[in-house]
Order: structure tokens, then C-alpha cells, then sequence
């Protein structure tokens, strides 16, 4: 199990501009694969995939009391953006060489958004 701290951030294309290609999220992205390299101390997986992803965002500040319970508990769920299709997308490529040699191992992703206290993502690697 990995946990990297922060807040989950979506994959993004990068802008292109005359000067070239810049990606907003570079640095971001160098942050989730420091944590990944310090928590995960083995090679990387060569065979198939399966990903068990939580990702957590932090309840918004000006929730009510019983409202941000119900949160925390599970009974609101988080259908906000960003979209968990675009977070997996990330994460896949945070991993490549460093968990995996490729995210095209990955041939299943169970993951789910949910509030936490903490913003965090939770990594459960299955390999078959």
C-alpha cells in the first residue's frame, strides 16, 4: 500500500505555446513520483496489474457540522470535478518505471473519490 500526501490532482494536456510545450502540473507530477520512489523500494512490477485506488479531497470549509459528518462518513458522496477518469490517467503516468514498467500493464483500475480530513491518495498494487 502507498500513500501519497496531497491533493490529487488530474492529468491535464499540456499547452502548447511559439516557446513549446508547457504542463502546469510538471511539478506536481515530480512531487507524487519523489513519493512514489521513497515509498516504494523494489523494482517495478513486470506482470499484469490490478489497481485499487482511494483518492481523498478535504471537505470544503464552510460545510455545516452535520453535513460534513455525513461526508466523512460516506453517506454524501464526492461528484465533483476533478473527474476520477483523469486522476487514474495521473496517477498511471506518475508510476511508469517507478511501480510499473508501463501503465499498459495495468489491465484494471478500481478506483474511488471520496472526503477525507486528510487529501491524500491510497495505492493497492495486485499483481497477477
Amino acid at each position: 500500500m502507498i500513500e501519497i500526501w496531497g491533493r490529487p490532482m488530474p492529468w491535464k494536456a499540456p499547452t502548447v505555446t511559439k516557446r513549446g510545450a508547457y504542463s502546469a502540473h510538471s511539478e506536481r507530477k515530480m512531487q507524487i513520483q519523489w513519493q512514489m520512489k521513497t515509498l516504494f523500494n523494489r523494482t517495478p512490477f513486470e506482470g499484469p496489474i490490478f489497481l485499487e485506488v482511494l483518492y481523498f479531497f478535504a471537505v470544503p470549509k464552510n460545510t455545516s457540522f452535520v453535513k460534513k459528518k455525513q461526508m466523512l462518513n460516506g453517506m454524501i458522496k464526492h461528484t465533483k470535478r476533478p473527474d476520477r477518469g483523469n486522476l487514474d490517467k495521473l496517477l498511471e503516468d506518475c508510476g511508469n518505471g517507478i511501480l510499473w514498467k508501463d501503465d499498459s500493464q495495468n489491465y484494471k483500475i478500481l478506483s474511488e473519490k471520496s472526503w477525507g480530513e486528510e487529501e491524500k491518495t491510497i495505492i493497492k498494487i495486485h499483481e497477477d
